[in-house]
C-alpha cells in the first residue's frame, strides 16, 4: 500500500489554506500520496474544486482515510485535531477504538525530530493550520494549487478597476464569528483611522453592516459583495455559504495587493494567508 498524507482541511477558508500548504510540501518532501479532505459543513459551504482546478483528484471522502493505529499519526495541535478526530468518528458512523488509539499519535509540527517521528508511520493526517517556519516556498506552493479562472477574473477586474496596489491599505475587520470581542475598540478605532487619514484605504469584513459603516469615506473601497457570513444565535456557530467563501477569496487576494494593516488581527490565517499571495503571480 502506498504511504500517504492526508490534508484534513477544516474551520474557515484561511485556516483550510495553511493546511494544503503544509500536506503538499510534506507529500513531495517525503514522497508520498497526496490525499485532500475538505468538508463542505457550516463553516465552509464551498467545495475545493469550486476554489481550485489542480489536485481535484486527491480528494477523497472522510470515512475513507486509513486510521489504522500501527501505521497512522496525525500532525497538529490538540486543540485543532480534537475536532478532526470528532469528524471522522461522525463520518464512520460509531466511534471506533482504531480511530482513537491513531490520534494518540499526535506528532508536532514544529518537532526537531519530526522527519524521523513522520517516517515511522505509511499513514498521515496533517491538520496544522500554522504553516511552519522551515517552509519557505509559501508562495511557490500556493501556485500549485491554481485558483479557479471565475475568481480571478472578478479579482483582476477589481484591482485594475479600483487602482489597488501597495499604495492602498488593506484592512480586515472581523465580527461575525467573535461578536462580542473586537466591536468597541475596533469600531472607535477604523472611525478615528479612516476619517482622518488621505491614504486610500480597501476594507474586507465578515459582517454586512460594518462594510456598509466605512464605506461611506471617500477613501474607503470595498468589494461588491453580494453575501456574508451568518451568525446562528440558536447554535452559537457560524454559517458561511459558498458564496460568501468565494467572495471572501476574492477580498482575500485583493488584500493580498495592499500594504496590509493588522492592528487586531495579526494571528488571523486570512490575513496570513493573503500575505502568502503578496508575491505570487495569480
Amino acid at each position: 500500500m502506498q504511504k500517504t498524507i492526508t490534508a484534513y482541511c477544516t474551520s474557515g477558508l484561511g485556516n483550510r489554506i495553511c493546511t494544503l500548504i503544509g500536506a503538499l510540501y510534506w507529500s513531495e518532501r517525503l514522497d508520498r500520496k497526496l490525499q485532500i479532505v475538505w468538508p463542505i459543513d457550516n463553516e465552509c459551504m464551498c467545495s475545493y474544486d469550486e476554489l481550485f482546478s489542480t489536485y481535484t483528484e486527491c480528494l477523497v471522502r472522510a470515512d475513507t482515510i486509513y486510521t489504522c493505529n500501527n501505521s497512522c499519526a496525525v500532525v497538529g495541535f490538540t486543540y485543532q485535531t480534537s475536532y478532526v478526530r470528532q469528524e471522522i468518528n461522525k463520518v464512520k458512523d460509531i466511534i471506533t477504538n482504531e480511530v482513537n488509539r491513531a490520534f494518540n499519535n499526535l506528532i508536532d509540527p514544529n518537532s526537531i525530530h519530526l522527519i524521523d517521528d513522520l517516517t515511522k508511520y505509511e499513514h498521515i493526517i496533517y491538520n496544522n493550520v500554522e504553516v511552519p517556519s522551515y517552509i519557505s516556498s509559501v508562495d511557490d506552493i500556493l501556485k500549485r494549487f491554481a485558483i479557479q479562472q471565475h475568481i480571478i477574473s472578478k479579482f483582476k477586474k477589481f484591482i485594475n478597476n479600483k487602482k489597488i496596489d501597495e499604495s492602498v491599505t488593506g484592512v480586515m475587520i472581523r465580527k461575525t464569528d467573535r461578536p462580542n470581542f473586537y466591536n468597541y475598540r475596533s469600531d472607535e478605532y477604523y472611525s478615528i483611522l479612516f476619517k482622518n487619514n488621505q491614504r486610500q484605504f480597501f476594507i474586507t469584513s465578515d459582517c454586512k453592516q460594518t462594510e456598509s459603516l466605512y464605506r461611506k469615506y471617500k477613501n474607503v473601497l470595498c468589494y461588491p459583495k453580494t453575501a456574508f457570513v451568518q451568525f446562528n444565535v440558536h447554535t452559537g456557530r457560524v454559517e458561511r455559504s459558498k458564496q460568501s467563501v468565494i467572495e471572501a477569496f476574492i477580498c482575500l487576494l485583493v488584500l493580498s495587493k495592499t500594504t496590509i494593516h493588522d492592528q487586531f488581527y495579526s494571528q488571523s490565517t486570512f490575513l496570513k494567508v493573503a500575505s502568502y499571495y503578496k508575491d505570487t503571480d495569480i
